[in-house]
């Protein structure tokens, strides 16, 4: 297995939504790595705020 510092997380709107990636990064399971939040899932975040 690679070392988590060679990790790049790219995680989609179900898993940043339902607490899954905050709860792995709270466990510090992926200490070290990269997570990039691609525009469109921070968009669709926004929009579901906006719906309530």
């Amino acid at each position: 297995m690679s070392n988590v510092s060679d990790l790049v997380i790219v995680p989609d709107t179900s898993v940043i939504a339902d607490g899954r990636i905050t709860a792995m990064i709270g466990m510090r399971c992926y200490h070290g790595a990269i997570l990039l939040v691609h525009e469109a899932v921070v968009a669709e975040d926004d929009e579901n705020d906006f719906r309530g």
